[in-house]
């Protein structure tokens, strides 16, 4: 199998910088953003306008995308998107604990979210795991998996435990491999923002019957 590295976001489609430059109302949102010092500016599932690392403003326009839309665009590309017990394999390659290091957190790591930890330099879950892989690494960010006609959620809950308030055990629990939401409601339509979806083609062996 072959696997992207890093998950893709959904429904932002990047605007070009002539018609970011072109465009008063969204020069006046940057305006007053540069003046309150502040580096981003979104109107829900519209506009996203943010600053780059080198200071240049960028931005993305929001477009509404159901989840048989994206399949198809995935199939129509020659790609797939993981099963459960793929994207389970995937983050912890079979492992028998909770999570892929143990059946607690490390409180050595430096996670994302958690305001009372040093968050200087990288991101521990951010590094690429034993299958040179960045993934299962923000609670926040849910990956899109399917089976058998069926979309559903793996490695995030769209942030819904951290905000609670929950411990951070708990908070991060949905990064698990085996941990499965089956409250959620998935609907007809992708939350940008929240969902993600990582390609994948199956490489088949002919000799193999």
């Amino acid at each position: 199998m072959l696997v992207q590295k890093e998950y893709s976001e959904i429904c932002w489609i990047p605007i070009s910088d002539d018609i970011l430059t072109q465009n008063k109302e969204w020069q006046n949102m940057i305006k007053k953003a540069e003046e309150k010092g502040i580096s981003e500016v979104m109107v829900h599932n519209t506009v996203c306008l943010y600053k780059t690392d080198d200071s240049n403003w960028c931005g993305k326009l929001y477009e509404e995308t159901t989840f048989k839309e994206l399949l198809q665009n995935i199939k129509r590309h020659g790609y797939s998107l993981p099963t459960r017990r793929e994207w389970e394999y995937l983050v912890g390659k079979g492992c028998r604990t909770i999570f892929p290091w143990g059946n607690n957190i490390d409180f050595s790591m430096n996670l994302k979210h958690m305001e009372w930890m040093d968050n200087d330099g990288e991101y521990t879950l951010e590094k690429e795991n034993f299958f040179c892989l960045i993934i299962g690494d923000d609670p926040y960010c849910r990956e899109i998996v399917y089976d058998n006609d069926v979309f559903s959620y793996k490695g995030g809950d769209g942030g819904r435990n951290l905000c609670g308030g929950l411990v951070i055990v708990w908070g991060y629990l949905p990064i698990s491999p085996y941990f499965q939401d089956r409250e959620v409601g998935m609907g007809d339509y992708i939350n940008g923002g929240y969902d993600f979806f990582r390609r994948i083609i199956r490489i088949v062996d002919d000799s193999v019957k």
